[in-house]
């Protein structure tokens, strides 16, 4: 096994700026089952020099029914530029030993998938002892990850002042276009199992072998995950001052 550092061409910097607005407007109060109710908005505008503008928006709705109780939810559009890291981490190259399963007695489905990607017949020997160049480290031809965000949860708070506050929030978050940096063996039996984007990250040879596989950062997944996030805080008025205790935590779903 060997390594080689590669040069990442183009300084690693680049410049970001952002205008932002926000809202929060009332719409009702003082109404049986209303105690208040209103708009939480916002909106902003963020340039990069290395991915050009992009907009982000939020919305929300926060509904107090009583003093003790309030509702809320909302909905926002997510946007993060890559790391610099990301980007512009030196690249370093690996001799490694992979199997290959297009050179390994694939089974008739990743014959399929494997001659979709130029091995001959779908199938070819891989010697023993061949080693693979990975590529590891930054690629500055990413873009940035989008997508969105729904919350909605509840808020409860203490008939005594200053009492204690309880919360449950529920999220979910979308996103398309996000970073992941699969290991080669990952991508080599995904390419031969689904035949999926993985593929394009792998270089062969004429009679199929594998030359180089694209270990770096790039733009693969899609995600989706669901959550909770609870929180309960205590505040106490003493002779001396306050004493306020707060537990918070997040239960993943998905």
């Amino acid at each position: 096994t060997g390594f080689v550092t590669a040069d990442v061409p183009n300084p690693s910097i680049y410049s970001a700026r952002e205008l932002f607005a926000e809202m929060r407007a009332p719409l009702l109060q003082h109404l049986r089952g209303i105690e208040s109710l209103e708009l939480v908005s916002g909106a902003r505008y963020s340039r990069y020099s290395a991915f050009g503008g992009t907009n982000s928006l939020q919305g929300g709705l926060h509904w107090r029914v009583s003093p003790h109780v309030t509702l809320r939810g909302g909905y926002s559009t997510v946007f993060r530029a890559p790391a610099l890291s990301d980007l512009f981490q030196s690249q370093v190259e690996e001799a490694r030993p992979i199997s290959d399963p297009c050179g390994s007695e694939p089974t008739a489905e990743q014959r399929t998938h494997c001659a979709a990607v130029g091995v001959p017949g779908g199938s070819y020997v891989q010697g023993a002892s061949q080693p693979v160049d990975v590529i590891f480290g930054g690629n500055r031809y990413l873009r940035p990850e989008h997508g969105t965000t729904w919350t909605s949860g509840f808020l409860l708070r203490g008939a005594d002042e200053p009492g204690w506050t309880a919360s449950v929030d529920y999220w979910r978050v979308q996103l398309r276009d996000a970073l992941d940096s699969p290991s080669p063996i990952d991508i080599v039996n995904q390419c031969a199992d689904t035949g999926s984007a993985a593929c394009a990250l792998i270089e062969r040879a004429a009679d199929g072998s594998i030359i180089r596989i694209d270990s770096t950062e790039h733009n693969l997944t899609h995600q989706t995950q669901y959550g909770l996030d609870l929180s309960m805080a205590v505040r106490t008025l003493q002779s001396w001052g306050s004493l306020a205790a707060t537990l918070s935590g997040a239960w993943l779903l998905a």
